[in-house]
C-alpha cells in the first residue's frame, strides 16, 4: 500500500467518525446503554457498590462494555462524552462492515 493510498484511507476514516459523531445523539436514547456505562464503571473501579456482584454479571455486550472502560480510562471527559464515542465507533464499524 502506498503512503496516498493509506493517507487517504486515514483521511476517509476521519471524515467518517466525524460524521458519525455528528449523527449520533447527545444523550443515549436506551437505558441498555447506561447498564453497559455502569458496568464499565464496575470494571474500572473493581467493585460494584450498587448491586453488590462481580464485574460483568449480566453483561450482554462484553465487547461494547470493554470499549466503554477503555474510554473511561483514557479520560472521556464525561460518562455521557464516552457512550456517544463509543456509538460512534460502532457505527463506523457498522458501515464498514457493510
Amino acid at each position: 500500500m502506498t503512503i496516498r493510498v493509506a493517507a487517504a484511507w486515514m483521511l476517509l476514516t476521519g471524515i467518517a467518525v466525524a460524521g458519525a459523531y455528528a449523527a449520533t445523539p447527545p444523550l443515549a436514547r436506551l437505558d441498555d446503554a447506561y447498564i453497559s456505562l455502569h458496568s464499565a464503571r464496575v470494571v474500572l473501579s473493581g467493585h460494584d457498590s450498587t448491586f453488590e456482584v462481580p464485574a460483568l454479571i449480566g453483561v450482554t455486550s462484553p465487547a461494547y462494555v470493554a470499549l466503554l472502560a477503555l474510554l473511561l480510562a483514557t479520560g472521556a471527559s464525561a460518562e455521557l462524552t464516552a457512550l456517544r464515542l463509543a456509538n460512534t465507533f460502532g457505527l463506523v464499524a457498522s458501515v464498514a462492515a457493510i
